[in-house]
């Protein structure tokens, strides 16, 4: 909305005129500024003698907004209501009132003006606004009225679904709010609110795992209340029993708190909880490397992505560079599909680019990338080359393609390029060759498979994870594709 008002405001106060560099700055300032400087901007626009009814409104009402970022409720009102009275039909300035009253706690109000709102002009945004108030009385029912109708006249407004899903958490249909924060992160991804929501969701499921997860990327965004949620995840941890995460959880949340809130008195009741189950117990012994696959980055973020099983169950993940051994954070995963998604230094690896356009044919060369059999043979990267065979797995799997690159134990989570240096798959499984003996008495030469990138795109899209997609227009030899994928690919060394 920001933008479209941004428009209006900046056009000529004067049909026909031309508006000067101060008046524009001055408008974009208004709208986009700091409270102070907004403040002085938009009352200059307001003195403009050629300002017009509705760039009056408009400013008024932006005014009011800076007023209420100030928590100046008598100013913010103050222009709200001058706005209203320069044009009775537009509905703009009372959604600012029913945000003003929302602010003070005076819902009964705050519903009377978002309702006046709708009925001058129904927009997603006022619904879903008079939804949030409706939450706050705890009257899920006509929340999610408000929520069902702000979707059906904008299906991509994240913040209907992210509230819808809050009412179904506050009734207990974990399963419902679960779904509705999935479809408002993959509507805004850098939005941390409906991760922080979803990891409570999980939490109350009883999926720690899942929770933590969630709670992590909602801290790693900035969550503007930060302290609560390291506050959960702290829960999720002792739940879970890991009590030192926890305790460390549980001191961030109560450094960050108001000492007198509540949330900071759940905070020193986790502390000292922690404290006690700490005490109570014989230390577990450190962790210790029990298996070890491949990854490789995506981005110039850090991301790895790599097989789901290869990280299953990992207490810690440590990845092997070419500078040395870094730490890495499970960001997410899909069991289904067998993909996992971590997050490392950035400065560590050189990104992949996936491969776009028309699919990877039967009989293409493919180079296949990975670190296996880690502990017996050389520590470097291993590359290995060979063909498409088929493009679907065992049981017609479409999601997978078979290929003949010779694998081992220690590949998974790799990457398969083409001969243009572009991902095609991450190397999944291999042919199990004393199953197939004892079932047809053969032993399988090189029949393996990998997740098509196809997959890995649809899963990154899921989550907002950036990549780079090109199409396979060049031809390089496979040593410049070894080459190309050696500098992107990991050891994962999965602790448990």
């Amino acid at each position: 909305m920001c933008s479209r008002l941004l428009l209006v405001l900046v056009l000529p106060f004067i049909s026909g005129a031309v508006i000067s560099p101060a008046a524009a700055q001055d408008a974009a300032v208004c709208v986009n500024g700091a409270p102070d400087p907004a403040i002085a901007a938009c009352t200059r626009v307001i003195a403009a003698k050629a300002s017009s009814t509705a760039e009056l409104v408009l400013a008024h009402n932006f005014r009011g907004m800076q007023f209420l970022k100030k928590d100046d409720f008598d100013g913010a009102l103050a222009d709200f209501d001058k706005a209203s009275k320069l044009d009775p039909n537009s509905a703009v300035p009372h959604a600012s009132m029913g945000t003003l009253y929302l602010r003070k706690g005076d819902y009964e109000a705050a519903i009377a003006a978002v309702s006046e709102a709708i009925r001058l002009g129904p927009r997603a945004s006022d619904y879903s606004l008079r939804g949030d108030i409706y939450l706050k009385k705890g009257q899920h029912d006509l929340a999610v009225k408000d929520y069902n109708s702000a979707i059906e006249i904008n299906p991509s407004l994240g913040a209907a679904f992210s509230g819808r899903g809050q009412a179904w958490l506050m009734v207990g249909e974990h399963d419902r709010a679960i779904d509705d924060f999935g479809i408002a992160i993959r509507l805004d991804a850098n939005d941390p609110q409906p991760y922080f929501l979803r990891g409570r969701s999980y939490a109350k499921k009883g999926e720690y795992e899942r929770a933590i997860v969630d709670l992590s990327q909602a801290i790693s965004l900035k969550h503007p209340r930060v302290a609560v949620v390291y506050l959960a995840r702290g829960e999720a941890y002792e739940t879970r029993g890991d009590l030192r995460q926890a305790l460390s959880d549980y001191h961030q949340a109560a450094a960050n708190l108001d000492p007198k809130s509540t949330e900071a008195k759940e905070a020193e009741i986790g502390i000292q909880s922690a404290r006690r189950k700490l005490a109570a117990r014989t230390e577990p012994p450190a962790p210790k490397l029990r298996s070890t696959g491949s990854g490789f980055a995506v981005n110039k973020s850090g991301h790895v992505l790599t097989n789901h099983h290869v990280i299953e169950g990992c207490a810690k993940v440590q990845l092997r560079t070419s500078i040395g051994v870094i730490e890495a954070s499970i960001v997410t995963f899909d069991e289904a599909n067998d993909l996992a998604l971590l997050r490392t230094d950035p400065s560590a690896l050189e990104p992949l680019t996936l491969r776009d356009g028309r699919g990877i044919r039967q009989a293409e060369s493919v180079v296949a990338v990975g670190f296996p059999l880690s502990d017996v043979l050389a520590s470097s990267s291993k590359v290995t080359v060979g063909t498409v065979s088929a493009l679907a797995g065992l049981g017609d799997d479409t999601r997978f393609l078979q290929f003949s690159a010779p694998i081992q134990p220690g590949n998974s989570g790799g990457p398969l390029l083409d001969l243009a240096g572009n991902l095609v798959g991450i190397v999944a499984i291999t042919m199990d060759a004393a199953a197939a003996l004892e079932k047809s008495g053969l032993v399988p030469q090189n029949v393996n498979f990998a997740i098509k990138s196809n997959i890995a795109r649809e899963f990154l899209d899921a989550k907002g994870i950036p990549y780079e997609a090109v199409a396979s227009a060049a031809r390089l030899e496979p040593a410049d594709v070894a080459e190309k994928g050696v500098r992107a690919t990991v050891l994962v060394e999965c602790y448990k």
